[in-house]
C-alpha cells in the first residue's frame, strides 16, 4: 500500500548568489521561527564562484538545493525552482530576510480563510524596525492624483481610490 506523504503548506523559495552568510542567517530565522506550517525550502545557487553553497544548506534538514552552473537571472532561477514546488502556496523569499516571529503562519491562516484569489505581501522592515516600503502603483495621472490627495487612505475599501488593497493582519 502506497503511503502519502504529508501535505506541504508553503514552499520557500530563495535565490542565492555569493551571499552565504546571508542564506544562513534566513535560513536559520526560518527553522527557528517559522515553525507552525508545514514548509519546504527550495535554494537555487545562481552560480555562485565565491564559495559552496552546500557549507551553508548542509546545516538544515530538508533543503532542496538546486545548483545553476551559471548565472540565469533572478527570474529565471525562480521559474526553475517552481518546477519542483509541492506546497500549496508559494513563498519567493529574499535571501537577506529575516524572521522575527512566524509570519509564514499569520500569512497562511488569513489565506485559507480567503474565497477570493491572492497575491500577498507581507510588511518588510529595516535592520532598525522601521517600516521599508515594498508597494508602489505604476505611475498613471489617477495614481498620482489619489495618492497625493491619500484618497486611498480616506476610502480604504473603494476600489475606484485604492487601486492596492492593503490589509493589515
Amino acid at each position: 500500500m502506497e503511503q502519502l506523504s504529508p501535505q506541504i503548506d508553503v514552499s520557500v523559495i530563495i535565490v542565492n548568489y555569493n551571499a552565504f552568510h546571508l542564506l544562513d542567517e534566513c535560513l536559520n530565522s526560518i527553522y527557528a521561527q517559522c515553525i507552525n506550517t508545514s514548509n519546504e525550502i527550495i535554494v537555487v545557487d545562481n552560480g555562485s564562484d565565491t564559495g559552496e553553497v552546500e557549507s551553508v544548506t548542509r546545516k538544515y534538514p530538508d533543503i532542496i538545493l538546486i545548483k545553476n552552473k551559471m548565472k540565469i537571472g533572478f527570474s529565471a532561477a525562480n521559474n526553475k525552482a517552481l518546477l519542483n514546488v509541492k506546497g500549496k502556496y508559494i513563498l519567493f523569499l529574499n535571501n537577506d530576510t529575516k524572521f522575527t516571529r512566524d509570519s509564514i503562519k499569520t500569512v497562511f491562516d488569513y489565506a485559507e480563510k480567503s474565497i477570493e484569489k491572492l497575491l500577498i505581501g507581507i510588511q518588510l522592515l529595516n535592520s532598525d524596525g522601521s517600516k521599508q516600503e515594498s508597494v508602489v502603483l505604476f505611475p498613471s495621472v489617477w495614481n498620482g492624483i489619489t495618492e497625493n490627495l491619500f484618497l486611498y487612505k480616506l476610502f480604504p475599501e473603494s476600489k475606484f481610490f485604492n487601486t492596492i488593497r492593503i490589509i493589515m493582519i
